[in-house]
């Protein structure tokens, strides 16, 4: 028999799965979700069926692990694999020692444990249902943000979800085992029935994070707030930072003062274009003052002004700079967490494979791990990635499961790395494929490669000249893909659309709707 000490720190023999933590059963063993700490950790078929072993007795004694695996599964278990499964699962506040504990009455293996822990075969490849849901409620906001890159897509949404709907789509989102839905817009607080939304969304165990662009909170307002969310997010306004440092550090430190009292976690989006970039030490030095302890840096995605976008839009030595120093500002502050979005995955390229996978690095996730859904419910891969020809269906009208495993769309963004456009493309040979991926919002067709990466991580066979395709061409293929006049002319001339491809190039997806629509 085992000493109940066999795992480092164990002060007891007895564990427990944390009551905090939620279990979804995958094709490749399970989900477990910390809703406490935000830990999401994917485990094999063994490690699972030890979690739910554990789950379905309530509390186990390690001592008779090896005794009550015997019985259920008719065979021995790994003593080294088992201490490491359980070193790590306490490690990450999955499972708690019970210093006190003791065993129920009736504290024994059910005849029906074997059926109650069965892991049935599957033949996905993807995981059953979105581990996040980000919704954006409303496209309306009271701010006039220039790299806003809603004002894309906000023509396209005239109509927003009515609160009874709301309702009913949090409703399906749950009954899917989301984990976690991420509120944003626009401006969500705008909605008069946020409060609601966010009550049935946290009485459906969803955790919930909001997005906001307001420094300023009624104090009763956001006290109700924080009864049902996890964390606040504050899109941080870099130009009136800069401009006005001590009126916005004032405004925050009021902010951050009103969350700490009430608890709730608060964190702050930055938006890397050149104007923060050149300006990023100070900036990070502000929101350190102002008391911020985790910042997430976004990549600067197409506002809907061209012209914004070739002023704005970092350059690859730009970015291998910010690259080169971002090292240390980390080092600099070290009670900051940093985190980056998915579209700044090129930053954890030089990362072995290996090592990525066991942070659970996973690049772009689009329709694998996330889904958008629109102000009218629309359903999208990512919520860049919006407008004709991106909806995967509606989720007020369509069933979501069927939707996930069935649409198209998604099957599409699921399966990028197979694709043509990004298997024979630098950012396909990449070493960093499968963590990174790029971002498809800068692929041309939305789909290939990633034209925007500064330095792809090549094999010395594969070195190439990266993403520079014939003017020419290049110009005469947007041109078809635009149309002609039913007299054979082009709605957009050569000149036109080279003036447009002067600079970067703006992603030839977007590209097509600005001019589209400048035509009619």
């Amino acid at each position: 028999m085992w000493r109940y000490n066999f795992v480092r720190n164990v002060r007891s023999p007895y564990i427990s799965l944390s009551d905090s933590v939620r279990c979804r059963k995958e094709y490749f063993g399970g989900i477990l979700f910390n809703t406490r700490t935000g830990t999401m950790m994917d485990v094999d078929r063994g490690a699972y069926l030890l979690i739910l072993l554990i789950q379905t007795m309530g509390v186990v004694d390690v001592n008779d692990l090896d005794r009550i695996w015997f019985i259920v599964y008719n065979k021995h278990i790994n003593r080294r694999v088992v201490i490491r499964i359980i070193e790590k699962l306490l490690e990450f506040k999955m499972l708690v020692v019970m210093p006190n504990g003791r065993l129920n009455n009736d504290y024994d293996v059910s005849s029906n444990l074997l059926d109650q822990t069965r892991i049935a075969g599957s033949d996905l490849q993807f995981i059953s249902a979105p581990e996040t849901i980000h919704w954006a409620v409303t496209y309306k906001c009271e701010l006039d943000c220039p790299d806003c890159y809603v004002r894309r897509h906000r023509e396209d949404f005239t109509t927003e979800l009515n609160t009874i709907e709301a309702l009913t789509i949090i409703d399906k989102i749950a009954d899917a085992r989301v984990f976690q839905l991420a509120i944003g817009g626009g401006e969500p607080l705008l909605r008069e029935d946020i409060l609601s939304i966010v009550a049935r969304a946290h009485e459906r165990k969803l955790v919930v994070h909001v997005t906001t662009g307001r420094y300023q909170h009624e104090p009763a307002a956001l006290r109700e707030l924080a009864k049902y969310i996890k964390s606040l997010q504050i899109g941080i306004k870099q130009e009136e930072l800069l401009a006005q440092p001590e009126n916005e550090k004032e405004k925050l430190i009021q902010l951050i003062a009103m969350t700490s009292e009430l608890g709730l976690d608060i964190g702050a989006n930055l938006m890397l274009s050149n104007s923060t970039l050149s300006e990023f030490e100070h900036i990070i030095d502000l929101l350190a003052a102002v008391g911020f302890k985790r910042l997430t840096l976004l990549r600067y995605k197409p506002p809907g002004d061209i012209q914004r976008w070739l002023k704005e839009k970092p350059d690859e030595y730009t970015l291998l700079e910010f690259e080169r120093k971002f090292s240390k500002t980390v080092d600099t502050y070290p009670d900051i967490q940093f985190r980056v979005d998915c579209g700044l995955a090129f930053l954890e390229r030089k990362l072995s494979p290996q090592t990525a996978e066991a942070h659970g690095i996973r690049g772009c996730t689009a329709a694998n791990r996330i889904l958008s859904i629109a102000p009218n419910g629309s359903i999208y891969a990512c919520s860049q990635l919006v407008g004709q020809g991106f909806s995967a269906g509606n989720i007020l009208e369509d069933d979501l499961k069927h939707v996930w495993m069935n649409s198209e769309v998604l099957k599409k963004y699921r399966s990028f790395r197979t694709k043509k456009p990004f298997k024979y493309s630098d950012c396909g040979q990449c070493t960093a494929k499968i963590h990174c991926g790029g971002c498809r919002v800068f692929a041309d067709d939305a789909l290939g490669a990633d034209s925007g990466c500064p330095e792809p991580v090549l094999s010395p066979a594969k070195l190439k000249k990266y993403g520079k395709e014939d003017l020419y061409d290049t110009i005469l293929d947007i041109q078809e893909s635009i149309g002609f006049t039913n007299a054979g002319f082009p709605y957009a001339s050569f000149e036109q659309i080279q003036g447009w491809l002067e600079e970067e190039f703006y992603p030839k997806w977007l590209l097509r709707k600005e001019i589209r629509g400048q035509q009619l």
